[in-house]
């Protein structure tokens, strides 16, 4: 492995404590608006979800936590990433890394789909840069994207 590439390593309570109050504040402000509950409260389902969360690491440094749940039907994520600062700081490393990472965690699944906040602009951007879809909903402020195996990943 290359001294400085991105790494996924598995969340360790440490981990995600130096994590918590490194979230970017659009994250931050997402998390709330949609859980109704403030992030010290809401931070405490990464605990519960501790298993299936993964830490983005780059030069020492937390760029994000990730997961996938599996949802009914079978062989569909909900995906979800919150993101500190730093990834601001590497996005040119980081959006390298997510197409290959997308690929892998796609081989599990038929798609991965969640809410997203619009006004996390760098998520919205991100999610239409690795190819999303969108599907319509009737809240202005969020949308539901889809990430689809690509044609040649079949």
């Amino acid at each position: 492995m290359k001294r400085h590439e991105i790494r996924i390593i598995p969340a360790t309570t440490e981990l995600l404590q130096s994590f918590i109050p490194q979230i970017r504040q659009l994250d931050l402000e997402e998390v709330e608006i949609t859980s109704g509950e403030s992030w010290e409260e809401h931070s405490k389902e990464l605990f519960t979800h501790q298993a299936e969360a993964e830490v983005i690491m780059y030069k020492g440094k937390i760029l994000g936590v990730l997961g996938v749940r599996k949802l009914e039907p079978p062989n569909v994520g909900l995906a979800w990433l919150l993101m500190t600062n730093h990834v601001e700081d590497n996005q040119i490393a980081f959006l390298r890394w997510s197409r290959k990472h997308l690929k892998k965690i796609l081989s599990n699944y038929d798609f991965l789909t969640n809410l997203v906040y619009l006004k996390n602009t760098l998520h919205v951007n991100w999610l239409n840069w690795l190819g999303a879809e969108w599907l319509e909903t009737s809240d202005p402020d969020f949308g539901v994207f889809r990430l689809r195996k690509a044609v040649s990943d079949v």
